[in-house]
């Protein structure tokens, strides 16, 4: 990978219940990645493994799909879920991109979450900012921990996050 690119690891837990297990529901996740600027040599690329209740989920043309416009990488997953009163969801993605314009970590809920912890683990040559978007409660922040060359930041909310509300990371390399 050239230094005009980073990599970063995105591991998501949570658990979804639905309020009836016979009604079909879709579980959506979207990456929406910019392009590099024009004179770089492109590297941008994208991996997600999604696991259910223990079991990994064979991604396809059904349910994972890529587009691409002049500015912009996108990759959807849907997975439609019935019949069971609970899923146990593991989301690992792992994302190569552009320094220039991909400095930021977006995260909003697509449904209500409840009690929510951020963790990034960074080197020790990056700082990062963080905001709230749209919470009712504020993002309690611990002590950023430094490991040799790793430094771990750790943010927790307690309560709910509604639709459209949730964080945003700056990335400072």
């Amino acid at each position: 990978m050239n230094n005009d690119f980073w990599e970063q690891h995105e591991t998501v837990r949570f658990t979804l219940k639905p309020s009836k297990k016979d009604i079909p529901i879709a579980y959506k996740t979207q990456a929406i990645i910019p392009k590099p600027p024009s004179g770089i040599n492109d590297e941008t690329s994208f991996e997600i493994e999604v696991i259910i209740n223990e079991k990994k989920i064979e991604l396809n043309s059904n349910n994972f799909t890529e587009r691409y416009d002049n500015k912009n990488l996108y990759k959807d997953v849907k997975i439609d879920l019935k019949g069971q009163s609970e899923y146990k969801f593991l989301v690992k993605k792992r994302i190569v991109l552009s320094k220039t314009n991909n400095i930021d970590k977006r995260a909003y809920a697509i449904c209500i979450q409840k009690n929510v912890k951020v963790t990034v683990v960074t080197g020790n040559g990056m700082d990062i900012e963080f905001y709230q978007t749209g919470t009712i409660n504020k993002f309690d922040e611990n002590p950023v921990e430094i490991n040799g060359a790793t430094k771990v930041w750790k943010w927790n909310y307690n309560g709910i996050i509604l639709p459209k509300q949730g964080f945003i990371i700056i990335f400072k390399h």
